[in-house]
């Protein structure tokens, strides 16, 4: 067996979940001990290891080695493994290793908090291999940052009575708020209350509810409102405008990722219900259209979103409406200058907001050394040519970027499937080649 599978295997028999990294950030202290090598473990179970230069390379920069040791630790339900003392079982099947994950940092998979807590003070170099790349052969230069935008409107609210009837934007497909953003889909909070829009201008109603979405950083493929007309005379007009729309479909996407919804009509008849007032229907609906949604700017080089938002959830409270929006750039000063917009643009409507989780992006650098140096190794053993390109998510990289002023980085990593579940499992020939990668490059650099 290869060196570093024993490695791999010695990892994987120890318990490693996210918040759950003493035994783990023991085991690499104890091995840079048995190695004499000077490193440092801090109280939040990260580890630094330092290895002198080879004579050969006193006079190079340095270079940092980082990934993460922390797994998502995630079991079937017949699975008798209680994961907070016990280590995985691997298996191989083929070409295939099952059962995943690294080293250095901890709790990554749960905000990069390892990341965002560590000192960094005695770390001198600039130069630097991330790990934590899924994909043989895509090179990943460039991350995103993000923050969460929280946004709480406040209504006011009366009982009325009326026609009531429910309105539900379904169908659509969602995806990642990030990876998914650039493929154009639909966003289902801003097309049901773009229709909302539309036949408030044919018929007055009053909102009773809106909500949408799942997650913050979903794009949100469900949303449904119920809306009452307390008007008796326009009733059926209301009632026939409605109707109109049930069945409407939605067409996003591009040819290759079509993306579908629809509209469904629900008539439920005369209520008594606590449903907002004229002002606060119109302020909540304007507010909704005028939030900025999707790619805001494009990075043309590597053909990625640099800058991007997307509304993810909506939800009716008693005595609010409440709304995030997840923003994310590559860019920092991007990413708090449309941070900035929303600011302005909630005090417009005499909103509060919240800021939270935000993390710093990692921006593309061009004309790279690592980059340069990554990809002509790559060509020479492999004699293929690897993609170069950025990842709309966040990466710790970004975290690390901001802390030492800026770091000339690459991220790869052997094939890995499934990440995150069950079934998750590494290509072993791919992690071979990854390996082989990586001695390579530092010869070089």
């Amino acid at each position: 067996m290869e060196k570093y599978l024993e490695y791999f295997y010695n990892i994987a028999s120890i318990p490693h979940g996210s918040h759950n990294t003493k035994m783990i950030s023991d085991y690499i202290r104890a091995f840079a001990v048995e190695h004499n090598l000077k490193y440092r473990q801090d109280e939040y179970n990260n580890v630094v290891i330092f290895k002198d230069a080879h004579p050969d390379y006193v006079n190079h920069e340095p270079v940092i080695l980082q990934a993460h040791m922390d797994m998502v630790a995630v079991k079937t339900s017949d699975c008798d493994i209680d994961m907070t003392t016990e280590g995985l079982s691997l298996y191989e099947d083929g070409d295939y290793l099952y059962a995943l994950e690294c080293i250095f940092t901890v709790d990554e998979e749960t905000g990069m908090e390892g990341a965002i807590a560590m000192e960094l003070s005695d770390i001198t170099s600039h130069r630097m291999l991330n790990l934590d790349q899924e994909d043989e052969g895509i090179f990943v230069v460039s991350c995103a940052g993000g923050a969460a935008f929280n946004l709480s409107l406040p209504v006011d609210k009366d009982i009325q009575t009326g026609s009531v009837i429910k309105l539900t934007v379904s169908g659509l497909k969602g995806g990642h708020s990030g990876a998914d953003i650039i493929k154009n889909r639909g966003n289902a909070i801003k097309l049901l209350t773009s229709e909302l829009c539309k036949l408030k201008k044919k018929i007055d109603f009053k909102l009773i509810e809106i909500n949408g979405g799942t997650a913050d950083n979903a794009i949100p493929f469900n949303a449904e409102a119920r809306i009452m007309l307390t008007d008796e005379k326009d009733n059926s007009l209301f009632i026939n405008e409605v109707k109109k729309l049930d069945g409407l479909e939605f067409n996003f996407g591009t040819e290759a990722d079509v993306d579908t919804g629809v509209i469904s009509v629900s008539i439920e008849g005369k209520d008594e219900l606590i449903a907002l007032k004229d002002d606060s229907t119109n302020k909540v609906l304007d507010l909704i259209m005028e939030l900025p949604n999707g790619v805001i700017a494009l990075n043309e080089e590597i053909n990625m979103p640099q800058t991007s938002l997307s509304l993810g959830i909506l939800r009716s409270e008693e005595e609010a409406v409440k709304l995030v929006s997840l923003v994310r750039s590559s860019s920092e000063s991007s990413k708090n200058e449309l941070v900035y917009k929303l600011c302005k643009l909630v005090d417009e409507y005499s909103g509060s907001y919240e800021i939270n989780g935000a993390y710093p992006g990692w921006d593309y650098v061009p004309n790279s050394e690592m980059t340069r140096e990554v990809v002509s190794v790559y060509k020479e053993l492999f004699d293929k040519e690897p993609l170069v390109t950025g990842i709309h998510a966040g990466l710790e990289v970004g975290v690390f970027s901001s802390k030492l002023g800026g770091v000339d980085c690459v991220a790869i990593g052997p094939n890995s499937f499934d990440i995150h579940t069950t079934n998750e499992h590494l290509s072993l020939s791919s992690a071979k080649r990854t390996f082989d990668l990586v001695v390579k490059v530092l010869e070089r650099l």
